[in-house]
């Protein structure tokens, strides 16, 4: 879930903008630390500057403060020097050592794992090269194991995250092809497994891939007015830099390369690759909400489309509502296409999109168990004036449910300002299976919707998992977020020290009511031929397949890419 970036820019003041703005953008798909590495091509000097954020333990003051220097500390970089070339990425954490002997550990492996890496790996003859990546994805562990086997010698790098084994892997195949980046960039490509999209530079020019299904994102754009260049996860990055275009969203099997004069070109190498098999959660869930999926669809009119069909589908329901409200910029833009949907069933209903009187800031939820303690919860979520809500029938837009964690403390927050009933909108389907390779949850019982399992809900049928019956699915889930705020308040959840059992003794937690988009609705408004495996538990072909033992080939067994 992770942002990642390449840039080419001879403007230090202007490359100090791309940075900014960039990383403000990508931090949605990696929250918890941001780093970035600045080179000089005509020397190849490298500095690097790391975030870690509250993930050091710092406070929200401590935390601002500290990025301000982080960021100062790059705008005198590139001021200093012809720093053209920087790599950047926003780390969404799902990979740390755990059982380490100190708080002083912990910092060490947290900074070394905040990317890009910079990594010194000694060659042949005691040859060093030296390199920085970052990457966004994940590899399976076998594919991992199978990388560190093939790698010879590792290097002395404390990172312990798949990242680093794509950085020393890509290093070494690049010298053992006499330094042909392309080549390597092909190598890996047919060689690993897993959903990844990958950025390097060797200090002259950035070269940038994705995996053989295109599972995750990555394209390249352009400033036509002044050079400078960019590939980076997602096209939001483009809309909001204002003055870049897009040249291309990267396929499979296409490798995207910025030298070290600005140009650029796409190399379209032949190799065995797999039908394109993107993560559809990806546009739904992931990306900004004004980036183009696959360079196809833009996010902002699927989203808006789901809305609409969500509020035709449930026309009797949003008959009975008072208030629609979008949950914080996860149900903003489904909220725009459900909103007018409703007003043509429903004309006396009102609509809020992520307005402050409604939804803000002044409280956050903590726990009085060790698992939530400090931490802060989302309060952006939660925070509701009763005025508002005061004796009313809500209906809520969000853009999934994964967990329910979310879900369950906005209904405590809402039955708190006095609304009679709460019904969440969900226009992606229940997700009762983890994913490696889309949405990164590493558990299929942390899934709120994998009890649906346990309950024979959702059967397997024909080799893939299904339901017969929506409404059993909506009620399901409905039951179990309804015991999940239920135990938060019988464990001693508070809002600023205060009990909630104790502000609401008599709180009611049948009000609850979710709504899920069916699957082939969705299908119909969003005909992406992509990956669902996190819905019916079924993997694209070819997936699992384990790489030959002497490392060169991939017997994938599918067939080739045509075009």
């Amino acid at each position: 879930m992770c942002g990642i970036g390449g840039i080419y820019c001879s403007d230090p003041d202007e490359m100090f903008r791309i940075i900014g703005i960039a990383i403000d953008f990508l931090k949605r798909r990696g929250p918890d630390s941001f780093g970035v590495v600045s080179v000089d091509p005509s020397l190849r000097q490298f500095s690097q500057f790391t975030y870690l954020g509250k993930t050091n333990g710092f406070s929200d003051l401590e935390a601002k403060i500290k990025k301000y220097e982080v960021f100062k500390s790059i705008q005198h970089d590139l001021a200093k020097g012809e720093r053209k070339i920087v790599l950047l990425q926003t780390r969404y954490s799902t990979d740390s050592r755990t059982c380490l002997e100190s708080l002083a550990d912990q910092h060490e492996i947290q900074e070394a794992n905040t990317q890009p890496l910079l990594i010194t790996h000694r060659g042949e003859r005691g040859v060093f090269d030296i390199g920085a990546a970052c990457h966004n994805g994940n590899i399976p562990a076998e594919s991992k194991m199978w990388m560190i086997g093939r790698i010879n010698p590792l290097s002395a790098h404390l990172a312990d995250v798949d990242s680093r084994y794509l950085t020393e892997l890509f290093m070494q195949v690049s010298r053992e092809k006499k330094g042909d980046m392309v080549g390597a960039a092909r190598w890996m490509v047919d060689n690993i497994l897993g959903s990844f999209s990958f950025i390097y530079t060797d200090g002259s020019s950035i070269i940038g891939f994705k995996d053989r299904w295109e599972n995750r994102p990555l394209c390249l754009g352009e400033d036509p007015w002044n050079g400078s260049k960019i590939l980076v996860s997602e096209t939001g990055v483009l809309s909001n830099l204002q003055t870049f275009k897009l040249i291309q969203e990267l396929r499979s099997g296409e490798i995207g390369i910025i030298n070290h004069d600005g140009t650029h070109k796409i190399v379209k190498t032949i190799g065995s690759h797999a039908p394109r098999r993107a993560c559809v959660f990806e546009p739904v869930y992931l990306q900004g909400f004004n980036s183009i999926f696959l360079g196809e669809w833009p996010n902002d009119e699927t989203r808006h489309k789901l809305g609409w069909a969500t509020a035709e589908f449930y026309k009797d329901t949003i008959r009975t509502l008072d208030l629609l409200v979008s949950l914080p910029s996860s149900g903003d833009a489904y909220f725009r296409g459900m909103i007018q949907a409703a007003t043509l069933t429903n004309p006396d209903i009102k609509g809020y999109q992520t307005d402050w009187k409604i939804e803000n800031r002044r409280f956050y939820l903590d726990a009085r168990d060790s698992k939530n303690r400090g931490k802060n919860t989302g309060g952006h979520k939660f925070g509701m004036q009763a005025a508002l809500y005061q004796d009313k029938i809500v209906g809520k837009v969000d853009d999934s449910i994964k967990r329910g964690d979310t879900t369950a403390i906005n209904y405590i927050f809402s039955m708190l300002a006095g609304v009679k009933e709460v019904h969440y909108f969900i226009p992606w389907p229940p997700t009762p299976f983890c994913c490696d390779k889309g949405d990164d949850t590493p558990t299929d019982h942390e899934l709120i919707a994998n009890g649906l399992v346990r309950k024979g809900i959702i059967t397997l049928k024909d080799g893939r998992y299904s339901y017969d019956s929506i409404e059993r699915v909506n009620l399901g889930v409905s039951e179990m977020l309804q015991d999940k705020a239920r135990e938060m308040v019988e464990e001693g959840y508070s809002i600023n020290g205060t009990l909630i059992k104790d502000m609401m003794p008599e709180m009611r937690f049948d009000k609850l009511h979710i709504h899920y988009l069916p699957l082939d609705i969705l299908k119909s408004v969003f005909p992406v031929d992509g990956c669902y495996k996190c819905v019916d538990g079924v993997e694209p072909p070819g997936w699992n397949a384990s790489p030959a033992p002497n490392g060169e080939t991939c017997a994938l067994g599918l067939p080739s890419k045509k075009g």
